[in-house]
This record gives C-alpha cells, structure tokens and sequence, in this order.
C-alpha cells in the first residue's frame, strides 16, 4: 500500500504524464512533431553536406591541371574541366610584356619565356593562401603553383632572377619570408633582372 506522501507523487506523476500526452498530440495534430523530429536530421545532413564541400575544396586543389596558355611570368592560364582558369602567383611581380597601357619592360620578354620553359603544356598544382583572398580585383585565383616535377614556380621565378618579390599593400603572407630571402640572394648574385646588363641591377 501506498502512503499519503506516495500517493501524492503518484498523481503528480500521472498529471504530468497526461499533460505530456495532450501537447504531444496536439502538436502531432499541427505538424510541429515532423519538424521537430526533421530537425536533428535535417542538421546533420546540412553538417555531412559542408564537410564533404570542405573536402572537395581540398581534394581539388591536390589535383593537377594542364597549362594551356603563359600570358607573363606572373599569370598563367589553366583548364579546370574545359574551362579557362587565370591564376596570378601569388607573392611575385615580373617585368611587364603584355599590358597594353603600358611598355614592356626591361626583361619582360625574357621573363615571360622563362615561365614558358616551367609550365607551358606541364600539368600544375595550386595551392592557396588562408591569409589572402582567393580572387583579386580581376577575378583572377591568387595561388602558389607547383609543377608535378616539385618546382615551387613563384619562388624559381625570384631565385632565377626573372621576378621579384611583391607583398601587396604590406599585406603578409605565407611565403613571404622565403621569397624575400631569395630575392636577396638573386640581387647578391647579380642574375636576370638585377644583372647590371641586363636592367641596371634594378627592378
């Protein structure tokens, strides 16, 4: 048998049940139980699709794209799926050769030849700065470009002396370190732009 302190909390028991009961129903009877059953669904799915985008994102940028046109020794075009992507190296700047506003520069056409001889018709990987934007102003992807040979392009453009290092509105990024100290061994040793016969030893 139940006592009276029991028994109390017996109805209550029962009272809440009931209450339960009813709200549950009525929420049924107005479609709220569909949602709120969907909900954990309808999060995880929303989870599993960002991590698989986040996945993709960075599967793609392992793979290998075919170069099929230097337009000068800081941007290349690429075929990412039939289409023409431009990229522009990131943290490097070479002679101008092509901008019709302005005239070629001392050792822009060499500099242009000699991204030619590194990419032109070889296959390349990007790889993208979290410290920059993914585009500039041109709509053109800032990336570094590596070679399926392991040829870091941007850094063997500074080191062979056919581009400089170029940090864009004192913004850091993730090469610069590496890129300005090769830079100064290319200017030490005189070789491509900074040769004294070629451009004055100067960019």
């Amino acid at each position: 048998m139940l006592n009276r302190k029991q028994k109390r909390y017996f109805k209550v028991a029962i009272l809440i049940f009931i209450s339960c009961l009813f709200l549950y129903l009525y929420a049924h009877e107005k479609g709220y139980t569909a949602g709120i059953a969907r909900l954990p669904v309808a999060l995880s799915e929303k989870i599993a699709r960002s991590s698989k985008q986040e996945s993709n994102a960075s599967k793609s940028l392992e793979q290998f794209y075919k170069v099929v046109h230097v337009v000068d020794g800081d941007t290349i075009d690429i075929d990412k799926d039939g289409q023409k992507i431009r990229i522009r190296l990131l943290g490097i700047n070479s002679p101008e050769s092509v901008d019709p506003r302005r005239r070629v520069e001392c050792y822009g056409k060499e500099s242009k030849n000699f991204m030619f001889d590194l990419v032109r018709d070889k296959k390349v990987r990007l790889e993208l700065d979290s410290m920059k934007p993914e585009r500039d102003e041109y709509q053109r992807v800032l990336a570094y470009v590596f070679t399926e040979e392991g040829v870091f392009v941007n850094k063997k453009m500074i080191s062979a002396g056919y581009a400089y290092e170029y940090t864009y509105k004192s913004e850091i990024y993730k090469y610069q370190e590496d890129f300005k100290a090769a830079q100064k061994l290319a200017r030490e040793g005189a070789v491509g732009l900074w040769a004294q016969a070629t451009c004055g030893g100067k960019k």
